[in-house]
């Protein structure tokens, strides 16, 4: 069964707290989880902002997805709380998460080829800005537009964006978090981190 769409951008908001939680408590580790946290940001302010009959498999899609990543993310978390740094762990996390959900894409091209055409058609057109919905993706609270990046990841691969390719979903994230490192986004932002959630 395909996944429902979500009525409401509540888990993609509680996303965004709860990695940015995760991002204040480890940022001297990496800044993952800062990344992780713009991503719900941007996906909660489109779910609740575009109506969801406009993109149903896409926003169906995201929430599963999104589910299965972030129980793999606390997993993720809960290791480097307790102490262990590695060099170039960005692109480990990055290329660990993509990797798992180039597994979800996968499963969605084989068992169910033509709603997968349908949602591949979705999200590249909000990672290229070809849909009505494109005006969220500018949306970002901090100082840079998160279109910003999206136009800095497409000029890096020399095409439009292509969700089914994982080393351009790789790029998206390393982009974002190099961004997030120059400009020290996020962060301890007090909107955005719950001091009430802990990682252990």
């Amino acid at each position: 069964m395909p996944a429902k769409c979500p009525k409401t951008a509540t888990d993609f908001v509680r996303r965004t707290a709860l990695y940015a939680s995760y991002d204040a408590q480890l940022l001297q580790y990496t800044r993952f989880f800062a990344a992780a946290s713009i991503i719900n940001a941007v996906l909660a302010k489109v779910v609740a902002v575009v109506p969801a009959r406009h993109l149903p498999r896409c926003f169906g899609f995201l929430t599963e997805v999104g589910a299965a990543l972030e129980i793999t993310n606390r997993d993720y978390a809960r290791t480097l709380a307790r102490g262990v740094p590695g060099s170039g762990l960005d692109h480990a996390l990055v290329c660990a998460e993509q990797d798992q959900l180039q597994r979800y894409v996968q499963a969605q091209q084989a068992e169910r080829p033509h709603q997968w055409i349908a949602i591949r058609n979705e999200l590249n057109g909000l990672l290229n800005e070809r849909c009505a919905a494109s005006i969220v993706c500018r949306w970002w609270a901090g100082s840079c537009s998160f279109g910003r990046v999206l136009r800095d990841v497409r000029e890096h691969v020399g095409m439009e964006i292509d969700f089914a390719v994982e080393w351009h979903r790789v790029s998206i994230g390393m982009t974002l978090i190099d961004h997030i490192r120059r400009t020290n986004t996020l962060g301890r932002d007090p909107q955005l981190h719950d001091p009430d959630i802990s990682i252990c």
